[in-house]
């Protein structure tokens, strides 16, 4: 693209009535400012679902959302997003930015969250349970790897996310 887009933040509140708020933003964008991001260009959506705060660098992107997200709390969705920079004289034309496939802009990023205590817990009792049967004790020396691959995992995760946030 001869104008490629800027690399933003969509705020978005978690239910569909939710309006988004000039307050709202300001709070995003104070934390944003305390860790020394640059950002520009800030706009709410005229029916007010949704902001849109763009960021210089594309870099800084999922610290920013993290940031972003723990300063405005559960009730909000901080997605990652890219805010079109085609001026308003070429728009008006009717010209629009070619959309690019995955491949080609970058990939995509899924944020999974997984209950990890309850997984355990649900593994251990199924464990329990055929542990108990007649032939539960070999099921159980063969799903030990699972369980303890889980629990790796979430120490992975945590440590990931910390040095994420920066801490």
């Amino acid at each position: 693209n001869l104008y490629a887009p800027d690399p933003a933040l969509q705020i978005t509140g978690e239910s569909s009535a939710q309006v988004i708020d000039q307050r709202t933003v300001e709070r995003a964008l104070n934390a944003l400012d305390e860790a020394g991001m640059d950002h520009f260009g800030e706009e709410i959506a005229p029916d007010g679902r949704n902001a849109l705060v763009r960021l210089r660098d594309r870099a800084v992107q999922l610290r920013a959302q993290a940031l972003a997200s723990r300063a405005l709390g559960d009730g909000f969705i901080i997605a990652l997003n890219l805010a079109p920079t085609t001026p308003d004289w070429l728009s008006n034309m009717g010209a629009q930015p070619m959309k690019l496939g995955l491949d080609l802009s970058g990939g995509v990023h899924f944020k999974l969250e997984v209950d990890t205590q309850a997984a355990v817990e649900r593994r251990m009792e199924y464990s329990r349970t055929l542990s108990s049967a007649p032939c539960g004790r070999s099921v159980f020396a063969a799903l030990l790897p699972l369980m303890m691959a889980i629990a790796w995992w979430r120490v992975f995760a945590m440590k990931s996310c910390a040095s994420a946030l920066g801490a």
